[in-house]
């Protein structure tokens, strides 16, 4: 239900398609109407938002709210054990929800940004989850999200049959790690621990493995 954006009111603000975020940010679309209209998108078009630009916030809150549903069903199906079917299936299907929302997170905020992981949000499911390490460096959330991916594609059919159709499968999986590498690939300023070259390769072989 995180893919529909039910959790905000506003359908622009948590939408996957980023058409605050990419369309009028980049310059493909203007906010048009008045300057009184939606002020907080015009903030975004001319680079001038503050903290304070609902928009930003919204968008914050759908990723993370994202990431925790995701956490919570893992949590669940893992104290669950052996009383429910298909657990293993189950984590890996959030996995590939928590790696899809860490990844718009990290597109519009950046990579340097909280990575919750299942102990965090078992201590408290609306944890305070720093983003430097132990000798004040930022972390990045690159290898986080390669993981869940990774998880998920080893967790995940190729094909769900007829009666499951929809399901997000192994294929899906290897092409949302094949796109993560591509963005890591690409220097990106040289900011946000991106620029690794040797994403490139693995972003062809797993397009060649999708493709043919």
């Amino acid at each position: 239900s995180s893919l529909n954006n039910m959790q905000q009111a506003n359908g622009f603000v948590g939408a996957t398609t980023n058409y605050i975020f990419g369309d009028i940010a980049g310059g493909d679309a203007n906010k048009g109407s008045t300057a009184a209209d939606q002020p907080d998108i015009a903030e975004i078009e001319t680079f001038g938002t503050t903290s304070a630009n609902s928009f930003l916030l919204g968008k914050w809150n759908a990723v993370y709210e994202g990431v925790k549903r995701a956490n919570n069903v893992m949590d669940m199906v893992e104290k669950a054990g052996d009383k429910i079917t298909g657990g293993d299936q189950i984590i890996a299907q959030a996995k590939v929800i928590k790696a899809y929302w860490m990844f718009e997170g990290l597109r519009v905020f950046g990579a340097n940004i909280p990575y919750v992981d299942l102990d965090s949000y078992r201590a408290d499911t609306d944890p305070q989850v720093g983003n430097i390490d132990e000798n004040g460096n930022p972390t990045y959330v690159w290898t986080n999200i390669e993981q869940d991916l990774k998880d998920a594609i080893a967790g995940l059919p190729a094909t769900w049959g007829n009666a499951q159709k929809g399901r997000v499968n192994s294929w899906a999986a290897k092409a949302m790690l094949c796109r993560l590498y591509q963005y890591w690939a690409s220097p990106f300023n040289g900011k946000n621990g991106a620029g690794d070259s040797s994403k490139w390769a693995q972003a062809k072989q797993l397009a060649k493995d999708i493709i043919y």
